[in-house]
Formats: structure tokens, sequence, C-alpha cells
């Protein structure tokens, strides 16, 4: 046998290695994972999410000789984003450093923080909605008295509640991804703990910050469902319009709204990234001596409470203030003989079901794109494809089941309504992880892999064992954001089947329609809530013990 040479792969002498790795040496390997995720990405999340708006796109012509309904989509256009700017930028300065004591803080109990960090996403939005609704604005309720007026400042109030956790769990996966070794040398140099984080780890985690940014700028734009319950008879944002012409059973105005908020939310997004990828984080500029002071216990202190308070007294109180109502739920021996309460128990079942399975997939197809974009292994089309997954976020989900409903209606017949409900759910999560795994890639050294690769690791190892390890975290995250965002989905779910609910879909049916009393209603939210707060600490928990046994 020849000795090896300089080029050679020496992993291809180990009779140890595993069938995959010898495989993924392959020079064909890589590229036509890549293809192959991507087009599975493309089958599974952009075609239903565009397959029903593209083929009605006759329509538009029809909605442009109505000068109405052109100046309603712009009032409802500028609408949107207003409320995604301001309520993004405020969450970038508050969540920043929530998730800073979440990932580097030592006080007790951030495990249990960072577990109630994701709660309002599993909160069904319709619910979150009327809950946002009762705390703020309800006289009889509220303990503010009611004091904001419904319409602009009650959706801003609402947004806040499933943009803010988006932001924190992003940014948190980034923190915790981040090579420690480089804000060491500048401590050791004299540098003050904000001097560090200014100069070393936000630049560290800007792929992270990023992804937050765009992530929340998403939700906020497509969110539909829970809007509706705050906007009041005279405000509507782009996807309430969508809606109301939904209801009204006219398609050209749906379409012709679906398509601006498409154009608009894309082209103003793939801007925001191209800035921020390409210009440095800049912060304020203090002197060393103030830079050290406001390092100090009581600003850091300060700026600790700041974020806790805007979180609890924002977010938290506000999103389960509904859950007052359960209070009075005394029918216990209902909770088992009740024909509601067994529609509930197996809706409950079926959320779950589909939560763990559209993570599973979202993990399969995400994984690979997520490594292709961030090592730019599709070349000069690798921002055309970034800009690609993150098209269905910013499709309302109401469109989005729509659309997959016509798909199943036109070639898909056969498809039982539970799987429609895993295609839709891929649809609107996988962006999601490809985005925050794509984050937790980037902010990666590629030397790291490289060094690997030179001493003879194949592609498929120094992914297991470089790569992986390293940004497991930022892949917790994206699978968390995933199975919470599938747990808490209503819109879609309700477009895309007739018959089969999930436990969201039964807590909208029990409030809007008075199936049940409203303190079962609560009730049943504390449930999903409580069943899906145990599951999470559960994942997180074990996940961590992992991650110390591993080193």
């Amino acid at each position: 046998m020849r000795s090896p040479r300089m080029g050679d792969n020496p992993s291809s002498y180990s009779p140890r290695l595993s069938f995959l790795d010898r495989i993924s040496s392959h020079p064909l390997a890589a590229p036509l994972l890549y293809i192959l995720a991507l087009f599975l990405f493309v089958a599974f999340a952009i075609a239903p999410t565009l397959i029903g708006i593209l083929g009605n796109l006759k329509l538009v012509g029809v909605a442009l000789q109505d000068p109405q309904l052109l100046e309603q989509t712009r009032v409802a256009v500028v609408n949107s984003f207003a409320v995604a700017s301001i309520v993004v930028a405020i969450d970038l300065v508050l969540g920043i450093p929530l998730a800073w004591l979440i990932a580097r803080g030592r006080l007790p109990g951030l495990r249990f923080l960072d577990t109630l960090v994701d709660m309002p996403l599993v909160m069904p939005t319709a619910a979150a909605g009327y809950s946002v609704l009762l705390f703020w604005s309800n006289p009889e309720y509220s303990p503010v008295r009611g004091v904001v007026p419904i319409g602009f400042f009650t959706v801003l109030l609402l947004h806040f509640t499933f943009t803010f956790p988006y932001v924190v769990r992003t940014v948190v996966g980034g923190l915790q991804t981040a090579d420690l070794s480089y804000e060491i040398p500048a401590r050791t140099l004299g540098a003050s703990p904000l001097t560090t984080a200014r100069t070393v780890t936000l630049p560290l985690i800007k792929p992270s910050i990023i992804s937050a940014l765009v992530l929340a700028y998403a939700r906020s734009l497509s969110e539909t469902g829970a809007t509706m319950m705050v906007t009041g008879p005279h405000f509507f944002t782009g996807p309430v319009l969508i809606k109301y012409w939904k209801e009204q059973g006219r398609l050209e105005p749906l379409v012709f709204v679906s398509i601006v908020m498409i154009l608009s939310s894309v082209m103003l997004l793939s801007i925001l990234s191209w800035v921020a990828k390409r210009y440095r984080i800049r912060l304020p500029w203090f002197s060393p001596v103030s830079e050290a002071r406001l390092s100090g216990g009581g600003w850091t202190g300060l700026r600790d409470g700041a974020a806790l308070l805007f979180f609890f007294a924002i977010i938290i109180i506000p999103t389960f203030f509904i859950f007052r109502a359960a209070t009075d739920f005394r029918d216990w021996s209902a909770l088992a003989s009740h024909t509601e309460w067994r529609t509930f128990w197996g809706a409950l079942g079926i959320s779950f079901a589909v939560a763990g399975l559209v993570t599973l997939v979202d993990a399969v197809l995400g994984i690979p794109v997520a490594l292709g974009i961030a090592r730019r292994r599709y070349g000069r089309f690798t921002p055309v494809v970034d800009g690609l997954v993150s098209l269905p976020i910013l499709v309302p989900t109401v469109a989005l089941g729509s659309s997959v409903h016509l798909l199943r209606q036109l070639y898909l017949r056969a498809l039982p309504e539970f799987w429609a409900i895993v295609i839709a759910h891929i649809s609107f999560t996988a962006p999601f992880l490809v985005k925050v795994f794509q984050a937790g890639v980037e902010a990666i050294d590629p030397e790291i892999e490289y060094v690997a690769r030179t001493l003879g690791a194949s592609p498929l190892r120094t992914f297991r064992t470089i790569t992986l390890p390293i940004a497991r975290n930022a892949l917790l995250a994206g699978a968390i954001l995933v199975f919470v965002r599938s747990v808490d989905e209503t819109g879609a779910t309700m477009a895309v089947v007739e018959k089969t609910q999930t436990a969201p879909v039964v807590l909208v049916a029990w409030v809007k329609k008075g199936l049940v009393p409203m303190s079962w209603a609560a009730f049943g939210g504390i449930v999903l809530v409580a069943v899906s707060f145990i599951a999470l600490l559960i994942v997180r928990t074990i996940f961590g013990a992992r991650m110390r046994v591993g080193g």
C-alpha cells in the first residue's frame, strides 16, 4: 500500500470510519446534499406558500382599478410596518440585556427564566389577543383601568408579547455559541465588561442579532389572529385586511393585498439584512473611565432590572392575564366525562404530535440549507437562497393555510388532514430553524473546520465533531422556536382543515362561539401552557446535562 501524500484523505485508510463518513468525502457528496436539501425545502416550505397566490395573479388587474381598495391597502401596509419597526427596535434594546442575563448570568432560577421566555409563544394567539385586550383596555377587568385605547397602541402592546421571545431566544443561542476565548484577552488587558461587550462580544454575535431582527420583524408583519382581537373596527394592518377580504369571499383584494405585503416585506427585510451585514454594529462610545463605571454592579443591576421589568410587566402578565378566569373552574369531573373536554384532550395529543414531527422534519431539511447559506455553498446564488428561505415567514399564516388547502383540493385529495396540518406548519416554521442555526454557524470561525479537514477529517465528521457541538445551542434555540410556533398556531390550521382540530383551535372555538364557560377555556389554556412548559423544561434539562457531560 502506498504511503499517504499531501492532499490525501487519511480517513480513507481507517476501517473504523462509518459508511456515511466515507460517502461524505466524495467530491460530489456535499454539492448533491445541499442541492437536494434546497429542493426539498422549496417543495415543502416554499411551494405551498405561493401556489394559491400565484395561481390567481390575473385578479390583480381587477384590484388595481379600485381606488378605495388601493387606499385601504396603502394605509394597512403602512400601519403594519410602523408597528413592526417600533416593536422590533424596543425588542432589541431590552431583549439583548435579558438574553445576556440568561446566557451569562449567575443568578439562581435562570433556567426557569430561560424556559419562561418561551411561554408566550405557546399561548394560543386568539387567547393572547383577548388577554392583552382585557389587561390594557377593558375598564371592568383591567388592573390599569383600561387606559390604553383600542387600536394602534393595543396592537403595539400585543406584538411585544410574541416578538420579544424570538429576539431573546435567538440572541441567547448566539451568546452561548460565541467563543469566550476572544473575550478573555480583552478582559485580561484591562477592558471593562462594557468595553468588551461593545468591541468583542456584540460583533461576534452580530449574525444572531440580525437573525433576531429579521425573525421578529417578519413575525410582527405576518400576525393575523391575535391582531384582529385588539385592532378595533377602524384600524387595519395588512394581514387583518387580508382576513377581512377572505371573510367577505372576495379573492381580488385578498390576492392583491397578499402580494403587496409579500413584496414590500421581502424588499424591506432584504435591505435591512444587506445593511446590517455590511456595516459594523456601532454603539455610543464613552471614555474608558465612563465605561468602567457603567460596568459596575449598580448600572448592571439597573440594566437587568429594566429588562426584567419589561419582560414581566409588558410580556408575561398581560399575556397570561386571562388565566385569572381559571380560578373559577370547579367542574373537575367534567375533565374526563364531558364531550368538549374529551375533544380537547384528543386535540392536545394532535398538537404535540404535529409539533414533534414538524420539528424533526424542519431539522432534517433545515440544517443542510442553513450550512449551505452560512458557508456560501450556493455560490453567487447564496443571497437569493437566503431571501427565499425567509419568504414563508413573511406570508400571513391564514393566506399560507389557504394556499395549502387549495393545493390539497387540486392535487392531494387523498392526503389525510393530519398530514395537511404538518405540511402547513412546516411551511412557516422551517425558516425559523434555518435562520437561527445559520446565525450560530456563521458565528463559528471557518478556520476551525478547515484545520479539521486538513488533518483528514471527512466533511461529515467535521460537522459531527466540530460544527454541531459548537452550534448546538443555536440548533436547540431554533428547535424550540419551531416547536412552540407549531403548538401555538391557529390561523393556518383552521384554514387548511375542516374536521381535525388542534388544542389552540379548540380553545378559539370555545371562546369565540361560547361553547363552554370562560373558566373552562381559561383552564384549557393553562393546561396547554403547563404541558408545553414541562416538555420544554425537560428537553432543556436533558440537553444541558449532555452539554456538561460532553465537556
